[in-house]
């Protein structure tokens, strides 16, 4: 079976502020864990993180950062306790 694909981009604003306004938006603040190098702030599409997570928890997700292609698999998902909307997500490179 293929691995899911889940596209993202670089954040370059930080806090609650910026992270509300890009779930306005339509996208979940995320972050890219590697070892041996610093963490890298992305967002990612609500919708297409929903569907990822409901489906391939536990499999491996090739997440396009900028053009460039990681295998990546899903560290932590922080939901909204009553909408159970996704709010964050840790990635974690395979």
């Amino acid at each position: 079976m293929a691995n899911a694909k889940l596209v993202a981009s670089a954040r370059s604003a930080f806090g609650k502020g910026a992270a509300r306004q890009a779930r306005r938006d339509g996208q979940v603040p995320s972050v890219l864990y590697s070892a041996g190098s610093e963490a890298q702030h992305i967002v990612v599409d609500a919708h297409e993180a929903f569907l990822v997570v409901k489906n391939n928890r536990t499999e491996t997700i090739d997440l396009e950062v900028d053009g460039k292609v990681v295998a990546v698999s899903i560290k932590d998902v922080q939901r909204d306790s009553v909408g159970r909307v996704i709010e964050h997500i840790d990635f974690f490179v395979a």
